[in-house]
């Protein structure tokens, strides 16, 4: 007769099972150099987002805000709506009547784009993020320039400046954007 199985040697045999399976449904990810002959992969390493007791998490909600806003082509929304080609970083935490918009871009032309950014835990989080940014989006397509400007101005700066400066979204626009001038009715104008 078998000795029975201890509790911490069930949970081992079920974690490697777990992770077995994990590995059979979504595989390594790798970064290839490119598609030629001789082109080289590298396997990249998973980042955990987890904190626990002992150490916060060098990778939360924040600091993907944060990275976004520095890199905005990492989302791939070109991919979806051409349009959207060149985000512009306007603001982090955007004041919503419910709750706060993780990341405000608009484009060239004039289009907003409204990114809320979740760390990937469990399948129903895709379920609530997609109801809160159409909220999001319901309530910002309510707004008048004005009221879009004001909910900016309490937002803090992108690059850590003062945070009592007046910053127009006009101006976080020219900044980033080569080519926009003041138009004398005070609108803007390409050249």
């Amino acid at each position: 007769m078998h000795a029975p199985r201890s509790a911490l040697n069930r949970t081992a045999q079920c974690d490697i099972r777990w992770r077995a399976w994990r590995l059979k449904q979504f595989g390594h990810t790798l970064f290839l150099s490119g598609f030629q002959a001789g082109s080289t992969a590298e396997k990249l390493n998973r980042l955990h987002f987890l904190k626990n007791a002992s150490s916060p998490a060098p990778y939360d909600e924040a600091w993907l805000q944060r990275l976004i806003m520095r890199h905005p082509s990492l989302l791939p929304v070109d991919q979806i709506e051409p349009a959207f080609n060149t985000l512009v970083p306007i603001c982090i935490e955007l004041p919503m009547k419910s709750n706060f918009l993780d990341n405000l871009f608009v484009t060239p032309a004039g289009g907003l784009a409204l990114v809320e950014c979740k760390l990937w835990r469990n399948p129903e989080a895709q379920r609530e993020v997609v109801a809160q940014i159409i909220d999001y989006a319901k309530e910002i397509s309510t707004w008048t320039y004005e009221t879009l400007q004001e909910a900016i101005r309490h937002t803090k700066p992108l690059d850590g400046s003062d945070e009592n400066t007046t910053r127009s979204l006009y101006e976080l626009i020219a900044v980033q954007i080569s080519g926009l001038t003041a138009g004398r009715s005070g609108g803007c104008r390409c050249r």
